[in-house]
């Protein structure tokens, strides 16, 4: 896969990736590489929901969680919610609700909550994968 570069991006080389054109296209600044990687679009809606889906929704044979597994991991979160300071903005939710999960539940599960609810329930070497 070739990288956007600039040139690319103000010649809206891409069909697929503009919509129309942008005023930032009239500013001297390199569009690509001046912006910094995003947490919540790279890691929390990317990594993290991936590695979900792949364990929970999927048919892949290298691993899957079971239906024991889920459910398992899934108690555990909604217990958890009596422990969480006011100061997070979500509760933890059950990994049958996957869909509705938010930025904010997904960056809890991979920072705080996953590690609590997922080593008495998925392989060490997933685990670790997970850490």
């Amino acid at each position: 896969m070739k990288l956007r570069t600039n040139s690319d991006f103000r010649s809206q080389a891409d069909e697929d990736h503009h919509v129309h054109p942008t005023l930032l296209t009239d500013l001297d600044f390199d569009i690509v590489t001046t912006f910094p990687y995003e947490f919540m679009r790279l890691v929390c809606l990317g990594v993290v929901i991936k590695l979900l889906v792949l364990w929970v929704n999927t048919s892949s044979r290298v691993f899957r969680l079971g239906g024991h597994q889920v459910a398992a991991i899934s108690e555990k979160l909604l217990y958890l919610p009596q422990f969480i300071p006011s100061e997070f903005s979500r509760k933890p939710r059950s990994l049958h609700e996957l869909k509705r999960w938010k930025a904010t539940g997904l960056r809890q599960f991979l920072l705080y909550t996953g590690p609590i609810a997922l080593p008495q329930n998925i392989p060490q070497s997933h685990f670790t994968l997970f850490l």
